[in-house]
């Protein structure tokens, strides 16, 4: 076993080493040794990481002006990974072909987007984010190059969205400028209201239809999906932050542990600029809410005690109508909820009489049944039947 690791990592080198030969200058005679050692390695029967030795053979080929070639070593790179499974490649290789298909082929440009499409397909169903990046980079400055600064815009951002510049990976300052040129020509700046004024009617609707058809109800989902999908580049835009709550509270109707943490940690992330936001208050009382109901109290506690300190009376009595419910009197029953199991008996039972007393004077519809709801759910957790019934 030891021999064979060395052995392969010693193949490793030699393609790496000659690929960047090639790279650096000398061309002809990298290719050469490149195409000796992958044959080798091949010969020894290996099949590990040739697609990637392919695809980076391929570039080198279409650089010498043979795409069509080229183009045949990406066919044989994919065709043996959908043999053998081996699939981390299969982004990198699409966007290489795109590349060549681009390069090979003007004016028509259609096979080249077909590709680069492709590659962004499945960095995204394989959550490769950093292959989505670069072959959305790619596909926008073939937009760009046609005229199409608001399809190179739509497809760049979402990508985009979450890195951070570094010189390990510079197409991300590249990606960075590309997004401030096209924000300056007029037509994103038009796509840009609009797309916002879309936003703003799906989360709208969709917070309308969390009364009208219920938290849980498909319409009500795909409603905050698109808000939220619509929504991308501003984190803490409040149609976003709607669309993350909307989602989130699906999630819990439903009883989806694993979607409720992601939508969760997500609103947690689009705060995070904000932390003393009122908005901040509800991403904590969604992470809590969701550690409450895995039974997590004590995370769950960290959360709700942070929501309930961020809640201030007053400025905050709107927020039930982007969000559900009064900020005030969720935190407060799912704080209580939290903490008799904890032990903390005196104060759980405080709260919940605080909150059934602050959802009588509140304009929202939902308040007053919704307090009283969680003060019958919290008796009936602690066994108290009469007093259950009596709320």
């Amino acid at each position: 076993g030891r021999e064979h690791g060395m052995s392969l990592g010693l193949a490793f080198g030699e393609v790496h080493s000659n690929w960047a030969r090639a790279r650096l200058g000398d061309r002809e005679s990298g290719m050469t040794r490149l195409k000796e050692a992958l044959a080798a390695y091949l010969g020894q029967g290996n099949k590990l990481c040739v697609p990637v030795f392919q695809g980076r053979l391929a570039e080198l080929e279409a650089e010498g002006a043979d795409a069509d070639g080229a183009l045949h070593r990406i066919d044989e790179a994919l065709a043996l990974a959908n043999e053998t499974g081996e699939h981390w490649t299969d982004a990198l290789l699409h966007r290489i072909r795109g590349a060549i298909l681009l390069k090979r082929g003007p004016p028509n440009t259609a096979p080249a987007e077909e590709a680069f499409l492709g590659a962004i397909a499945v960095a995204q169903a394989q959550k490769a984010r950093s292959f989505e990046l670069q072959a959305a980079l790619a596909l926008a400055k073939l937009y760009q190059s046609t005229s199409r600064p608001v399809g190179a815009h739509a497809v760049l951002a979402p990508a985009l969205e979450g890195f951070s510049p570094t010189p390990e990976m510079p197409e991300i300052a590249e990606a960075e400028a590309l997004i401030a040129a096209l924000l300056e020509t007029d037509e994103v700046k038009a796509e840009a209201a609009r797309r916002q004024r879309r936003t703003q009617l799906h989360a709208a609707y969709g917070n309308a239809l969390l009364h009208a058809r219920g938290y849980g109800a498909p319409e009500t989902a795909e409603a905050f999906a698109r808000a939220r999908e619509s929504a991308f580049g501003d984190k803490d835009a409040p149609e976003r932050l709607a669309a993350d709550y909307g989602l989130w509270v699906g999630s819990f109707i439903r009883g989806e542990l694993s979607p409720m943490r992601a939508h969760a940690e997500t609103f947690l992330s689009d705060v995070a600029a904000r932390p003393d936001s009122p908005e901040a208050g509800v991403a904590h009382r969604t992470g809590g809410i969701t550690h409450w109901f895995a039974g997590e109290y004590r995370d769950a506690r960290e959360h709700l005690e942070r929501a309930l300190a961020l809640f201030q009376p007053g400025r905050d009595d709107n927020l039930a109508f982007r969000f559900g419910h009064d900020p005030g009197v969720a935190a407060m029953v799912y704080l209580a909820l939290t903490l008799w199991p904890l032990g903390d008996i005196g104060r759980a039972i405080s709260l919940v009489r605080d909150a059934e007393a602050r959802s009588t004077g509140l304009a929202h519809i939902g308040a007053r049944p919704y307090g009283k709801g969680h003060a019958a759910m919290f008796e009936l957790m602690r066994g108290d039947l009469a007093l259950s019934r009596s709320t």
